[in-house]
């Protein structure tokens, strides 16, 4: 089985992934944020001519700007309808924390060289208007699915710190060797980045679907399934100036 994961949450990315051997992974990834549109389809034809036809498809419902995130969601339904298969979403910055989670569990990982064991990972994501996408998240010590502290939140990086701290009493600060960063704003923040490649973001919407399957009654499955997207705010044209 085969799985086709779609993200345009920052430029236009796609890989097919096979869960059983994940280091069989096509990536096929366009970075311009601008030119979702005119890349995605392209992106797909490629991946698919050269590995097949997928089982599932997985895609990114954000948060992220309104155009790019809906660029990836309807054609990853147009797709799943045309091909007759399931099409599943998943949280953008839950997406970066696994992904994140899995680089730091690597043998080669340096923070793990130096002993350093992570207690929580932000995902950060540029939301423009000098704002960011943001959620804070717990590592499983037994490499299962992070666990999310509050909810997905938009706003002022310079007001996160208070944010987070709402989320996770216990959460001492970016400073703290503990907390890693990850996603396309985490250098609005000072602390340690986490840098993970679209493979590993694919490898991990797999790993996130894969694990929720197994119970459908489940909150996590139930937020899985669905492919609405998430904006967390009105789209930019909607605001008043």
């Amino acid at each position: 089985m085969s799985y086709l994961f779609i993200d345009t949450c920052a430029g236009a990315g796609v890989a097919l992934v096979n869960p059983e051997d994940p280091s069989e992974t096509l990536v096929k990834v366009n970075p311009d944020g601008k030119a979702q549109v005119e890349a995605l389809s392209s992106l797909v034809a490629d991946v698919v001519q050269e590995g097949g036809r997928p089982e599932k498809i997985v895609v990114s419902r954000g948060p992220a700007p309104f155009t790019g995130l809906r660029v990836g969601l309807v054609t990853a339904r147009t797709l799943g309808f045309a091909w007759d298969v399931p099409v599943l979403g998943v949280d953008e910055l839950l997406l970066q924390a696994q992904a994140a989670a899995g680089v730091l569990s690597g043998a080669d990982c340096p923070s793990r060289a130096r002993g350093e064991t992570p207690r929580w990972i932000v995902s950060l994501m540029d939301a423009r208007r000098h704002e960011v996408y943001a959620g804070l998240f717990r590592p499983n010590p037994a490499g299962g699915p992070v666990s999310q502290c509050g909810t997905d939140w938009v706003g002022s990086a310079g007001l996160l710190k208070d944010i987070t701290q709402g989320w996770d009493r216990d959460f001492t600060g970016f400073a703290d060797g503990r907390v890693f960063l990850v996603g396309n704003a985490a250098t609005q923040i000072t602390g340690q980045t986490v840098d993970v490649r679209f493979a590993d973001l694919a490898r991990a919407a797999t790993s996130l679907v894969n694990g929720a399957a197994g119970d459908t009654e489940a909150p996590q499955e139930l937020a899985l399934q669905s492919t609405e997207p998430q904006y967390l705010r009105r789209p930019d044209i909607q605001q008043k100036s």
